[in-house]
């Protein structure tokens, strides 16, 4: 297993080597693809300014079979292709639809276009506007790049196409649902995807099409990576599928073949990493399935009695939940991969009991066992047969009370009382113990500038939010360990000694050390696997660990009840029974033991009296976390933990949210700890940051050195009423901006990240109103330290 995942280490550095080349040299690449090579034997037509030929139109009015056209930079409108030629860019030439219609129709079968900026197709849909759309074979389209184009390349009923180094995106102005696919191939069989990078699209759609390859492509924030259907003998290698809804999926498919993929960050409304349905005969093998919100899923594959599943040699670690399964799947093998430190390894979706599949030789994370004779298999079997996730499967609104003392208290009666222990839902009886070191591109990104720029997008309605998100702010002044007002006090509610944690050789925790005093709030900050969830467990006594947590002076570990009664738990997905929000809160109270008038208290603590008689499914996101964060409050705690608290809210609901903590925290004198991925969240509320990196404590910052050390500057685009326009520019010019104006009727400035309201204060001090603005890049120093990567 270990040599099958160093294999594959090798070639996904080789696809990532293949997408650069193919960037630099995809013009002398082109003429490698399936069939002639265009221009071998054919005239050499020249177009651009000075050219041979003023316009592509009238080269190719002149142009015979087997020419090529050398097309240097300029703009030129749309156009249909429908001779067998070859279309070389030089200059990065710009084929501009206008707007209108698809840009680029390539009809004739062995064309060659290369080199291009196509944008400007039409936004419609029903009509398939497209950047480029291939109606004939042996096409050969690459080393292009698309831009504000609906659908991106179509390739509709032609066989063989080559679509390589093309970097591909969709209309920045429609929303996800709403934009085209990034690539879209129908009924065209023996299709070749290689090394394109899609980004900011919908899906890449590939329905009813035998043989395809894709290969070393990179598929990032869009809603499908790639959705088949009706896809026979596709073959799927070497590609990144990163941070869209869902990585890949798979329907009614056969003899498909995917491996030495890496697929992370799928966080949509399923968020699965790789998913199939009713599909046959399929291989997964050598892939690396991290940071999802369920990593695989199983809906009746394999399909028929004599069709098989091989999963094999995949890492599928730091999902919510490794392996979801339908209840009627069956004959599935799963065998020799590492299920490592998902917060729940495999989950039976529905009623009934598990199919007869096949376990066998996985690395678990949670194996408990042991290896007396040092073969390096466990001598007892693996068993998926927790109590609260078997109940939980079953009532899926109960994962809210994941970690809670609940949930463990269940455990340890499903432990001590047979007739509560459940059948299990999966036996490994040959588990490995050591899975081997996490190869390096299997670990959790540590995020660089792409993950920057996603944890503040979230800032796109600065204008908006800097009065609501600055007066939040709490930061001290001086020393980053102290705090102002109460908080100066030598008197600690959490410690923190000397803690580490170890799953099998891979070290979680190391020596983690800090104190919070009453009132303090402390972000938990760094890349997934750094370490912050483990800790969270560590602090509930849900995990075991060596040395010491002590809540109010209560180890969690030998006086754990006590240290628990002190703590408030706020997960990050809220599940909560269809009831009032009196009603709901009231019955949390009795399970609490806590006084029934708490339950108004709490109520009017976080601003829901108006809503207290409407029942939870009527309640937006935000007053749905609220209403969490007033059960934590029941047992009056001294300590909050929030898990990514405000990871699902939208701005509006952020702000009221945060405004709520922030003011509780103070009132009450409480502690807030709490893992974040969103700078403006750290900087509205914590006090503190504390920067987690494979498991250390690398630092303990203010929030605005945080954001300096991350993201010193941003570029900002403000829209101000076009008369106003070079006033503004010439506002930002005279405060020391570096700012410049924009072709869509904006202006740009650059500013320090930590200082962004004074351009707007300098606007207004000109009576110069914003009408909008965006965050159009983060700019990042080189030298920032994988460190600050995003949770």
């Amino acid at each position: 297993m270990k040599l099958r995942r160093a294999a594959a280490g090798a070639r996904r550095g080789s696809g990532a080597l293949l997408r650069l080349i193919l960037g630099v040299c995809g013009l002398a690449a082109a003429l490698l693809g399936p069939g002639p090579a265009l221009g071998a034997t054919g005239r050499t037509l020249t177009v651009g300014a000075g050219r041979s030929f003023a316009t592509i139109v009238d080269a190719l009015a002149a142009a015979a079979d087997g020419d090529t056209l050398e097309v240097y930079g300029g703009v030129y409108p749309a156009l249909v292709v429908d001779k067998r030629v070859a279309l070389r860019g030089s200059d990065a030439p710009v084929i501009d639809g206008g707007g209108r219609g698809t840009v680029v129709l390539l009809s004739a079968p062995g064309i060659v276009f290369t080199g291009f900026v196509v944008r400007g197709s039409g936004p419609e849909p029903d009509r398939d506007h497209s950047g480029i759309t291939i109606t004939a074979p042996d096409v050969i389209v690459e080393a292009n790049r698309l831009e504000d184009v609906l659908f991106g390349v179509y390739v509709s009923e032609a066989d063989n196409a080559l679509v390589r180094g093309n970097d591909i995106t969709s209309k920045a102005e429609f929303d996800e649902a709403r934009k085209g696919d990034g690539i879209r191939v129908w009924y065209s069989n023996g299709v070749q995807l290689v090394g394109n990078t899609v980004h900011d699209a919908r899906d890449i759609v590939l329905w009813y099409s035998k043989d395809l390859v894709l290969s070393d492509n990179r598929v990032m924030r869009g809603r499908y990576g790639v959705h088949f259907m009706y896809c026979d003998g596709a073959q799927v290698e070497r590609n990144d599928f990163e941070a869209n809804s869902t990585g890949l999926y798979v329907m009614y498919s056969h003899n498909v073949i995917l491996r030495y993929n890496t697929i992370r960050g799928q966080w949509g409304p399923s968020g699965y990493g790789v998913g199939f349905k009713e599909s046959d005969n399929v291989t997964l093998s050598d892939n690396v399935i991290v940071d999802n919100r369920g990593g695989l899923f199983f809906d009746g594959t394999p399909f028929t009695l004599d069709g098989y599943a091989h999963i094999t040699d995949n890492i599928v670690a730091y999902n919510d939940v490794g392996v979801t399964l339908l209840p009627a799947v069956k004959n599935l093998e799963i065998t020799g991969n590492a299920f490592w430190e998902n917060t729940q390894q495999m989950s039976l979706a529905g009623s009934g009991t598990p199919g007869l599949n096949h376990w066998r030789g996985n690395a678990w994370s949670d194996y408990t066992g042991y290896d007396l004779d040092g073969d390096g298999v466990g001598d007892t079997p693996y068993r998926a047969e927790h109590t609260f996730e078997g109940i939980a499967d079953n009532e899926p609104l109960l994962r809210a009370f994941f970690f809670s003392p609940a949930a463990q208290a269940i455990e340890f009666a499903g432990q001590a009382l047979p007739v509560l222990k459940p059948q299990p839902r999966l036996v490994d009886e040959a588990p490995v113990l050591d899975p081997g070191p996490l190869p390096a591109y299997a670990a959790p990104r540590e995020h660089g500038v792409d993950g920057l720029v996603g944890a503040v997008v979230s800032l796109a309605g600065l204008a908006l939010g800097i009065v609501g998100l600055t007066h939040l702010t709490r930061e001290s002044s001086e020393h980053p360990m102290s705090a102002a007002g109460t908080r100066t006090a030598t008197l600690t509610v959490l410690t923190v000694s000397g803690v580490s944690k170890t799953y099998g050789r891979t070290r979680a925790l190391e020596s983690i050390g800090f104190d919070v005093r009453p009132g303090e709030a402390i972000a938990l900050w760094g890349a997934n696997g750094a370490g912050k969830s483990t800790l969270i467990k560590s602090i509930l006594g849900v995990i075991a660990f060596e040395g010491r947590i002590d809540v109010c002076g209560h180890d969690v570990r030998t006086d754990g009840k006590r240290a628990r009664a002190r703590i408030g738990y706020v997960p990050q997905d809220v599940a909560l029974y269809d009831e009032t929000i009196t009603d709901t809160l009231t019955y949390l109270a009795r399970l609490k033991s806590a006084p029934i008038p708490r339950v108004a208290t709490a109520i009017a603590d976080v601003g829901l009296g108006e809503h207290a008689h409407k029942r939870i499914s009527t309640l937006s996101g935000g007053l749905r976390q609220r209403v969490a964060l007033a059960a934590a409050l029941l047992g009056q705690p001294t300590v909050l933990l929030l898990d990514e608290p405000t990871a699902n809210l939208d701005a509006e609901a952020q702000r009221e949210y945060l405004t709520q903590v922030s003011r509780l925290a103070r009132d009450r004198n409480t502690a807030v700890i709490f893992s974040s991925h969103r700078l403006e969240e750290v900087q509205a509320l914590a006090d503190r940051v504390l920067l987690l990196e494979q498991g250390r404590l690398v630092a303990s910052l203010r929030p605005k050195d945080l954001l300096r050390r991350l993201m010193p500057n941003l570029d900002l685009m403000l829209w101000v009423p076009e008369a106003r326009r070079v006033d503004a520019l010439a506002c930002f010019m005279s405060h020391g901006f570096p700012a410049h104006l924009n072709g869509r009727g904006s202006v740009v400035v650059t500013v320090p990240a930590d200082d962004k309201e004074r351009p707007f204060m300098a606007l207004a001090a000109r009576g110069i109103p914003v009408l909008d603005v965006e965050i159009v890049q983060a700019r990042v120093h080189a030298t920032a330290p994988s460190a600050g990567g995003v949770a």
